[in-house]
C-alpha cells in the first residue's frame, strides 16, 4: 500500500523499507515515489534517527516529504518552566537551520519537518501525566505561545 492514514514509523537503527510495489521496475517507481513520501507521514522516534533517516534518503526523496514528525513528543512534557519552553522551541529551530544547511533549504521545506507541541496534559492513575500532542509545521511555530497549565508548560495557537 503507498499510502497509510497512521504515520509510518520509522525503525531504529534505521532502515528504508519501501513498498514492494516501488521495486517492479523504474516506471512505477519513478511515478509512485513522489506519491509515497508526499503522501504519507513519517516518524523516528528522536532527532538524531530522524538526521539518520533523511541521510538514508537522499536528496531526491528529501524533497518528496510531506511531514517528517522530527522529534520525540517526551521531551517537551518534562518541561515544567518559561526557561524550558524558550530552550525547546530554539532547539527546534536549531536543529532545522542544522539540517537545511546539510540537505539544503530547497531539498528540506520548512513545512515537511513537524514539532510535537505539549497542548494538554492528560492525568492518568498509573502514570504521572501523559499529554495529547499537536503536530507543528517549523514554519508555524511563532502561531504558538507557551502557557503554565496544571504544572506543565503547555502550548496553545496565538489568538488571532
Amino acid at each position: 500500500m503507498l499510502v497509510n492514514n497512521r504515520p509510518i514509523k520509522v525503525p531504529h537503527p534505521v532502515s528504508l523499507s519501501e513498498p514492494a510495489l516501488l521495486a517492479i521496475n523504474r516506471q512505477v517507481r519513478d511515478e509512485a515515489l513522489s506519491i509515497y513520501y508526499g503522501a504519507n507521514v513519517f516518524e523516528p522516534w528522536s532527532s538524531l534517527n530522524t538526521e539518520n533517516f533523511l541521510k538514508l534518503l537522499g536528496h531526491d526523496r528529501i524533497k518528496l516529504l510531506k511531514c517528517v514528525r522530527a522529534f520525540t513528543p517526551c521531551l517537551p512534557l518534562m518541561i515544567t518552566d518559561w526557561k524550558g519552553v524558550a530552550w525547546w522551541l530554539e532547539y527546534t529551530a536549531r536543529k532545522l537551520a542544522e539540517w537545511q544547511r546539510e540537505w539544503g533549504a530547497k531539498v528540506l521545506r520548512e513545512e515537511a519537518v513537524c514539532v510535537p507541541f505539549l497542548i494538554k496534559v492528560v492525568r492518568l492513575p498509573f502514570l504521572v501525566a501523559s499529554g495529547r500532542w499537536a503536530w507543528v509545521a517549523a514554519t508555524a511555530v511563532h502561531e504558538w505561545v507557551p502557557e503554565q497549565r496544571d504544572g506543565y508548560m503547555v502550548l496553545r495557537k496565538r489568538e488571532q
